[in-house]
């Protein structure tokens, strides 16, 4: 717990701080994180493999050229994401300038599941790079080869101090979601038994 809560402080910090704010910031990342997947390609084939025995063109579709088809989206078109989008005026605001504004939401969570332990972790963090958020990634330990190539690959390639990974089990994912984040991508569901009261902890402070 205190491990996570320094990695969380560290992330906060450096969000705080507005590194992620700059175009070129959020370009490099994404280029980076293109060329992790790019670089290490045969080593997820062969993650995939170890931990699901998915065929090198079923991991190729479903996974990597995902991610990729998803990078390069971003890359092309997240500078368009960041300029203000106006809006029609009424007649109270004809004199006001109306746009609407993105900006990021902080430090979010990715909890990756284990049937598509590359793509359904990876393409969220896009996102969230490409909006200018901090992240921690969870893969999911029952893939355990992706995760721990994810938890080597994701330092080399990234800010340690915007981006992070926590592995572990059940127990360590509930410790996770005992931290505030601003927002949290999830995709998948839990056993029946547990079901309830995970939903809960996961979403106890966005209801």
């Amino acid at each position: 717990m205190d491990s996570q809560s320094h990695v969380l402080e560290r992330l906060r910090t450096a969000f705080r701080s507005g590194i992620t704010l700059p175009e070129e910031f959020r370009r490099t990342q994404l280029t980076n994180l293109l060329s992790m997947v790019r670089d290490n390609e045969e080593q997820i084939l062969k993650a995939l493999h170890q931990d699901l025995a998915k065929p090198k063109f079923e991991s190729i579709l479903s996974e990597v050229d995902i991610v990729v088809n998803e990078l390069h989206y971003a890359i092309s078109n997240f500078r368009n994401w960041m300029q203000p989008e106006y809006v029609a005026k009424s007649l109270a605001t004809k004199l006001d300038e109306c746009f609407v504004r993105r900006e990021p939401l902080g430090v979010v969570l990715i909890i990756g599941p284990w049937n598509y332990p590359l793509q359904l972790l990876i393409v969220p963090l896009v996102g969230a790079i490409a909006a200018g958020n901090c992240a921690v990634l969870k893969p999911s330990e029952i893939s355990s080869a992706t995760d721990r190539l994810v938890a080597e690959l994701i330092p080399k390639y990234l800010s340690q101090d915007c981006y992070a990974v926590v592995r572990g089990g059940s127990e360590q994912t509930k410790a996770l979601l005992q931290n505030r984040f601003d927002h949290i991508f999830y995709t998948g569901r839990v056993p029946s038994a547990t079901s309830a009261s995970f939903k809960k902890d996961l979403l106890k402070d966005f209801i």
